[in-house]
């Protein structure tokens, strides 16, 4: 059997790798006629969930965009919450579980601890 760490650092290596190549793909595949049309389309529409934009804008549906809009502002008027608020939460949320990550690396700096709970994590998942 392979030694659980190895196993998680090629894991950690190849997300490395497929990352590098996305962003790859990404540079060839939209120029700065993409950036000029988001930003145009964020300054237009601000209301409207910024991963919907960035889809729709992405994939040259920018003629969407304004029934969309019409769509986003109805609903956030029913839910009365907005994508500011929603960013707001998630923002905070990641925030506190990094100053909780840094906590616990403090805590074990070789980072022995968390590595355990991993391993342990996935013979639970086994199981």
């Amino acid at each position: 059997m392979a030694n659980p760490s190895d196993a998680f650092w090629q894991s950690v290596t190849d997300a490395a790798e497929t990352q590098a190549v996305r962003m790859s793909q990404y540079e060839q595949q939209y120029g700065e006629s993409h950036a000029y049309r988001l930003a145009n389309a964020y300054m237009q529409y601000p209301w409207v969930n910024p991963q919907l934009l960035v889809s729709l804008v992405l994939n040259d549906s920018d003629d969407m965009l304004p029934q969309v809009a019409e769509y986003a502002a109805a609903r956030m008027a029913q839910a009365g919450v907005t994508p500011r608020d929603i960013a707001a939460e998630d923002d905070l949320a990641a925030r506190t579980q990094e100053y909780v990550a840094g906590k616990y690396m403090q805590a074990d700096a070789s980072g022995n601890n968390l590595l355990s709970e991993y391993v342990t994590s996935l013979r639970t998942l086994e199981d």
